[in-house]
């Protein structure tokens, strides 16, 4: 993935299903998070590139690409274990 761009409070990133990014309702743009499945092990580092709806719960809604890597594509929702990375 190129580099992640915003103008002000704007994201000009376009949403991608093969991609590895994600919408989160409160992380800055352009986040690097390790997004783990703690039923596999498996991780992936994913892009805030979106925004979601804020819920009563912590959310992260992952692309299709991310969600096949981490193991749970197709199942609708999983427990997973979010981790704000360092920025560069």
């Amino acid at each position: 993935m190129g580099p992640c761009l915003t103008q002000g409070p704007v994201l000009l990133d376009i949403f991608d299903h093969d991609k590895l990014t994600a919408a989160h309702p409160s992380l800055p743009y352009c986040s690097k998070i390790k997004v783990v499945n703690p039923a596999n092990g498996k991780s992936v580092v994913v892009t805030v590139n979106d925004r979601c709806r804020r819920r009563d719960f912590e959310i992260i809604d992952l692309t299709r690409r991310a969600a096949q890597e981490l193991g749970f594509y197709g199942k609708g929702s999983a427990r997973v274990k979010n981790m704000p990375l360092p920025e560069e």
